[in-house]
């Protein structure tokens, strides 16, 4: 084991502890303890590079000096925060270390990064990266990221291979935004405790099949917009029993919503925004009214059968002509044109006067079009 990855284990430890400290004495006792670990270990390794003088040891006192000074640094400003936002705060920090410290090249990741994943939450955002790969060997990453929970990559310059997350058996919360992908979700292996999958693509994107989710039996939240999908939802009730909520906008799909059989107990938003669905716009409404928590769906421009239904009941915030817009997740490009579809609409139900007309009941809207199922 290196010195680094030496200390990194024991700083882990109490900052975990400090992070989710509830009182400021839990806190500065936990920070002691981490103080003395990392003192203890930064002497040793004083002693260490003194005995043995080699260029490999001069980098690495390099690298360790970096974190513990790093940490060191970050860990007061974190006192009195609540759980959550010890957390946010100390990523934030991070983050910004990881921007000076990382090697433009995509070779390896900076030092800090193997502690956020030592910590089990890593966001790597922004940061111009060649490349994100994790391996058992040949990274600096080693064995920590192997127990990575939360993983949030965003603005990764050349591309994120999906493959090469197979190894994260730990996975509760993935999440790629505005990465070139390659590979497909086939390729992200078995997720038993995966419980969001947040993956925006763009038109170029071809993930697969609904059916390659199989494995994902956890999934409460999936939002796969533009990833190129195909194959029919039917399959997604049976093999996803948890969603509570479902966005496959701009997939070319197949089948209906009603198609799905049983209801989901726990389903609460369902966006199937152009995507090439033919259905009865009546019975996909009933199938949605049988789900107990359903509150907002978005079908419109698909093949047949395009509409939206709210249950303004139980989301009286959605009278607001922007949130609904929001809570639809429809892109700002196409909001004016998808106000002007509801306000044409069989039912003449004008989206900007909504807020006055005291809607209470689940009401559907459907739009004076089908949109010829576009898609991007």
């Amino acid at each position: 084991m290196s010195t680094l990855q030496e200390l990194i284990q024991g700083l882990t430890k109490p900052t975990q502890a400090m992070l989710q400290s509830e009182s400021d004495v839990e806190f500065d006792e936990q920070q002691s303890l981490a103080q003395s670990k990392c003192d203890a270990i930064m002497q040793a390794f004083k002693g260490e590079s003194t005995r043995r003088k080699n260029a490999r040891i001069t980098t690495e006192i390099d690298d360790v000096k970096r974190v513990y000074t790093c940490v060191d640094l970050a860990l007061p400003s974190l006192k009195g925060k609540k759980p959550a936002a010890k957390l946010a705060r100390l990523q934030e920090r991070l983050a910004q270390s990881n921007k000076t410290e990382f090697n433009a090249d995509g070779v390896e990741f900076g030092d800090f990064v193997v502690f956020q994943a030592a910590l089990g939450a890593l966001a790597l955002r922004d940061m111009g990266m060649k490349d994100v790969t994790f391996s058992r060997n040949g990274t600096r990453l080693s064995s920590f990221p192997l127990r990575l929970r939360t993983l949030a990559i965003a603005g990764c310059a050349v591309g994120v291979d999906l493959a090469a997350l197979a190894p994260l058996e730990e996975l509760r919360l993935l999440s790629i935004h505005g990465c070139p992908l390659k590979g497909g979700l086939a390729g992200l292996g078995k997720k038993p405790h995966l419980v969001g999958l947040d993956i925006r693509g763009d038109r170029h994107n071809k993930l697969g099949r609904l059916t390659d989710l199989t494995d994902f039996t956890a999934l409460q939240f999936l939002r796969l917009p533009k990833c190129g999908l195909t194959g029919s939802i039917y399959q997604l009730a049976d093999r996803h029993p948890e969603l509570r909520e479902v966005d496959l906008s701009y997939n070319p799909l197949k089948g209906a919503v009603y198609d799905m059989g049983k209801s989901l107990s726990h389903l609460e938003v369902a966006i199937f925004f152009r995507c090439h669905l033919e259905q009865s716009i009546e019975e996909s409404t009933v199938w949605l009214n049988s789900c107990p928590k359903f509150g907002v769906a978005n079908m419109l421009n698909n093949k047949k059968g395009s509409g939206v239904h709210v249950d303004f009941k139980k989301r009286p915030d959605l009278q607001d002509p922007a949130k609904l817009m929001a809570a639809l997740r429809v892109p700002e490009d196409e909001r004016e044109a998808v106000g002007r579809q509801l306000a044409d609409s069989p039912m003449k139900v004008d989206v900007a006067k909504v807020n006055g007309r005291s809607l209470t009941e689940g009401t559907f809207l459907e739009s004076a079009g089908s949109g010829g199922g576009k898609g991007e």
